[in-house]
């Protein structure tokens, strides 16, 4: 018991680690809090070990909680891998992601390198690129969105920027908003840029607001996968009961 102990606080000290690794390097968001949350809580579970193995419901409950947060991750994996699109969209939507002052991440940079693979396939579609100014970001995502773009040769005026959205929903509403009036409402078709993790609630919510959309899930970076894709299992929980 003692060894098993020693091992899974272990394991969450070398979680706690990463999160702290991650909190330098990425921009802090939930994803940082969650993770830390998680590392804090498989540390007590290393230290109260014997009493959840003797208090049976708490450990069936930890057990379901954990099969059925594995069970999500993996669904999010498969979904945001199975690009939709056929190329014959009107309009591409990409997703904000945060930016360290002017430069995009890693993880925005595979979302806009899947835009410009789809330009050279149907290099017609308007891009938008859609993202307000957070912390630790100089200028809007939408503007270092532009500029990522147009170096890569991306024409210009292909390029619509929407800057004032903050969440995942508010890049759909208002990009939607901006194409009704580009194409008139209900009259285009688009296709929704994100990353793997996020296609999933990206879809959801495009279906809400009345998107007809499609979707490319851009790769993730190994390392700040468990990252995301805690961070995501919580904002589809909330999603499905809130509805937004």
């Amino acid at each position: 018991m003692k060894t098993v102990k020693l091992i899974i606080i272990a394991i969450g000290l070398i979680f706690l680690g990463y999160t702290m690794l991650m909190a330098t390097i990425t921009n802090f968001n939930f994803g940082i809090i969650a993770c830390a949350i998680l590392s804090l809580g498989i540390i007590c579970l290393g230290i109260c070990l014997h009493f959840v193995i003797s208090h049976k419901p708490i450990l069936i409950a930890l057990i379901i909680i954990m099969l059925a947060a594995t069970s999500l991750a993996t669904f999010l994996a498969v979904y945001g891998n199975l690009k939709t699109t056929d190329y014959t969209q009107d309009a591409v939507i990409v997703l904000g992601a945060g930016i360290r002052g002017e430069q995009v991440t890693i993880p925005l940079a595979r979302r806009l390198d899947e835009a410009i693979d789809y330009a050279k396939h149907n290099p017609n579609a308007k891009i938008v690129v859609s993202g307000a100014q957070g912390l630790q970001e100089d200028i809007t995502e939408a503007r270092a969105m532009q500029k990522y773009l147009t170096t890569r040769g991306v024409a210009e005026d292909s390029i619509i920027l929407e800057e004032k959205a903050t969440s995942t929903y508010e890049n759909l509403n208002y990009s939607k908003q901006i194409l009704d009036n580009v194409f008139g409402a209900n009259n285009y078709k688009v296709v929704v840029i994100t990353n793997d993790f996020h296609a999933y609630r990206a879809m959801i919510l495009a279906k809400k607001i009345g998107l007809d959309a499609k979707y490319i899930g851009a790769k993730t970076e190994w390392y700040i996968t468990p990252l995301n894709y805690l961070r995501e299992c919580v904002a589809v929980v909330k999603t499905w009961i809130v509805g937004i």
